[in-house]
């Protein structure tokens, strides 16, 4: 039953990652190459969503791959290279 419980909500979290990745991407893709107004990103669910619903499903081999959907996931990408550049700024201006 575990099991199941384990397979279902992974699966639902990696289904969210996937869904928001693709928004992420595509709202990129109107912004910087079509050069046209969209609706903003999503930063950090859908990556987070996608590296809880790795380490939730029950195959062990894919544990270790936690860190690959905050990286495909554009928006969560975009949004921890923000944060990281403006604590570097931060701690420079101290």
């Amino acid at each position: 039953m575990v099991v199941i419980l384990r397979w279902a909500v992974g699966g639902a979290l990696l289904l969210l990652f996937a869904c928001v990745a693709s928004l992420n991407a595509s709202i990129l893709w109107i912004w910087y190459v079509q050069k046209r107004n969209a609706p903003s990103r999503i930063p950090l669910v859908g990556g987070l969503s996608g590296a809880i619903g790795v380490w939730v499903v029950p195959v062990a081999a894919a544990h270790k791959w936690w860190w690959v959907p905050p990286v495909v996931d554009l928006g969560c990408l975009l949004a921890i290279v923000q944060l990281v550049v403006y604590q570097l700024v931060d701690r420079r201006r101290q």
